[in-house]
């Protein structure tokens, strides 16, 4: 069963890659301006010059083409782990109907 729920999250996943991406972007610092280092590192420590930027990043990619062929291979291998897993509940089936029938002859 885990199986196939690692292949429901890869799934989901590989759907969401088909989508254009939106991302928010930061950044924080502190700078030290002055002329000789001893002093530099005072503003830094100081926090006398902070700088803060922030953007955001939109991106659509010219073609889907690697996208669309990961989600179809991702689609395939839930598929194989659904089989797996029909496969496996079958074998069992079949197990316990032969040890019923076992113990019924003995």
């Amino acid at each position: 069963m885990n199986d196939l729920e690692k292949q429901n999250i890869i799934l989901r996943f590989r759907k969401n890659q088909l989508f254009p991406t939106l991302d928010l972007v930061a950044s924080a610092a502190l700078s030290g301006l002055e002329t000789n280092f001893s002093s530099s590192i005072a503003q830094i420590r100081d926090a006398d010059n902070p700088r803060w930027a922030g953007g955001v990043v939109f991106s659509i990619p010219l073609t889907f083409r690697a996208e669309r062929n990961n989600y179809k291979a991702a689609h395939a291998a839930k598929s194989q782990a659904l089989f797996r897993l029909k496969k496996l509940e079958q074998d069992i089936l079949v197990q316990i109907n032969n040890a019923v029938e076992l113990a019924q002859r003995n």
